[in-house]
């Protein structure tokens, strides 16, 4: 009985899970020049430690570096880290900007539970200060460093102030209202109309201004900029999108609200990877644009506000949906509505945020920086989910087959648990029952055994008696006949005994 306790308590001990997904560490350290002059080369060079299998991603501002390293693509798996686990890495970019660039390099881990599954893993980055260069740097260099140090005082002296005070058009309203921080405008303008008086005032009376007085305006989209220079030689530029009505508009209807298709393109920025094109809508010459890659064509359409956007045009169906591409170094993502909620990422929930002052719908972990969003490759043509940085501001595809690959490993991993507990359960039930059936075996054994100890007629010849009476019995047995009574009696006995004591 005893052996059968500590077999169940085995058995138990068994059913206890003890299994862990590990994933992969890193640490990572940067360092760089700090100050690069516009039009010269900098190099950043990542170092770091790292455990398991990991893979990283380079990523920088859009503005002010341009990637100058031998290969464009920078993802580099651990075949770039040596056998120690460490990691010695450098990128080339070319200044072109004047300000700051940071160059950041993160990486990308899976792993279970409370840790994050996909990206966001150990990340460092560099700032790089981008300066203009020296007016004086072609001088010789017995004067160079006081004329450098002369036309930084000199700068350094000058009003830097190169925002409007006022901005408004004659007989026209501005939407929105002005604010000296709000750099874009627009104004419906009346089919009539060719020529419009534009009016700003500067904020200093340092600065000074172009782009004002009367400015000849034509149907369609009219793109107007008011250039604003400050003493110091620093500029700002506000934007006035002036559209002047078609004689016979185009109305059109998405999503329950009225927009005016723009027939012509001027002023109009056509977004990368596609090209102008014509075609028929309502019988009319309407300038589209077109990517021959993914058979995208793109319409301008103008709300009841003036504001002018893209919209997908289905010249099938005739239906038109939203236009959002994000954009990074090499890649331009067309964002898609994701239809079948099954397919968003383990983990993942639905979010928006703001890309180009646009709402993007998308997937994010928990407070993550990064956004996850599905889309189609203008290039290749490829539908896809990709991760976007909205801190960095850079887009790459989003390693969700080696998120998938851990899921599906933990998920067989439960299911295997599952099925090894259910078979450990049954197996118990099989024992506990096999017990209690015993055990109801032996008291129905002992109760008829007592009952015939008590009943007078019982003629049964135990041990005692044969011990007693050998004689009388070895006149009427034969030996062997005797042997084996004595040796069943006894061993009834002995049954009786060891039940007794259990």
């Amino acid at each position: 009985m005893k052996k059968i306790k500590y077999l169940i308590l085995l058995l138990g001990l068994l059913i206890i899970p003890a299994f862990d997904v590990h994933a992969s560490s890193a640490s990572i350290s940067c360092s760089s020049a700090g100050t690069v002059t516009v039009g010269n080369r900098i190099t950043v060079t990542f170092t770091g430690n790292y455990s398991g299998n990991n893979r990283d991603m380079l990523m920088w501002r859009a503005s002010g570096v341009e990637w100058t390293s031998s290969k464009l693509n920078a993802n580099f798996s651990n075949s770039a880290i040596g056998e120690d686990g460490t990691l010695s890495r450098s990128y080339s970019f070319t200044a072109t900007n004047v300000g700051t660039a940071t160059v950041r390099l993160v990486n990308v881990d899976v792993a279970d539970g409370d840790q994050l599954i996909g990206p966001g893993g150990v990340s460092n980055s560099c700032t790089i200060n981008i300066v203009a260069p020296s007016p004086s740097s072609n001088s010789h260099n017995s004067s160079s460093s006081s004329s450098s140090s002369s036309s930084k005082n000199n700068i350094n002296d000058k009003d830097s102030d190169n925002s409007l005070k006022s901005l408004s058009i004659d007989d026209q309203k501005l939407n929105p209202e002005f604010n000296k921080d709000t750099l874009e405008y627009s104004v419906e303008l009346e089919n009539n109309v060719e020529k419009i008086k534009i009016n700003a005032e500067t904020t200093s009376s340092k600065s000074s201004i172009k782009g004002t007085g009367e400015i000849d305006v034509k149907e369609g989209l009219n793109k107007i900029e008011v250039v604003v220079t400050a003493e110091n030689g620093s500029t700002r530029t506000y934007i006035i999108n002036a559209t002047v009505k078609e004689k016979d508009p185009i109305k059109v209807k998405v999503a329950g609200k009225e927009y005016t298709i723009v027939r012509k393109l001027d002023g109009l920025k056509i977004p990368t990877t596609f090209t102008e094109k014509e075609i028929t809508i309502s019988n009319e010459k309407i300038n589209a644009c077109y990517n021959d890659n993914i058979n995208y064509t793109l319409v301008a359409l103008q709300d009841d506000k003036g504001k002018v956007n893209f919209f997908i045009y289905n010249e099938r169906k005739n239906i038109y949906s939203k236009f959002n591409m994000i954009s990074s170094t090499d890649l331009n993502v067309i964002v898609l509505k994701l239809e079948d909620k099954d397919d968003i990422p383990y983990n993942y929930k639905k979010t928006t945020f703001k890309y180009n002052d646009e709402t993007i719908e998308g997937f994010v972990y928990g407070k993550s920086d990064f956004r996850v969003i599905y889309g189609i490759n203008t290039v290749t043509g490829e539908e896809d989910f990709y991760q976007y940085d909205t801190k960095d501001n850079t887009l790459q595809r989003f390693f969700n087959e080696q998120t998938n690959l851990y899921v599906n490993l933990i998920q067989k991993c439960k299911l295997a648990f599952i099925i090894l507990g259910s078979i450990v359960l049954l197996f118990t039930i099989i024992i506990i029952a096999l017990l209690s059936k015993n055990v109801k075996f032996k008291k129905k054994y002992l109760k008829n055994r007592l009952n015939e100890i008590d009943d007078p007629n019982y003629n049964k010849i135990r041990y005692e008696d044969i011990e007693e009476n050998n004689e009388e019995l070895e006149e009427k047995l034969s030996k062997k006949e005797l042997k084996k009574l004595k040796k069943e009696e006894k061993r009834k006995e002995k049954s009786e005994k060891t039940f007794l004591d259990e």
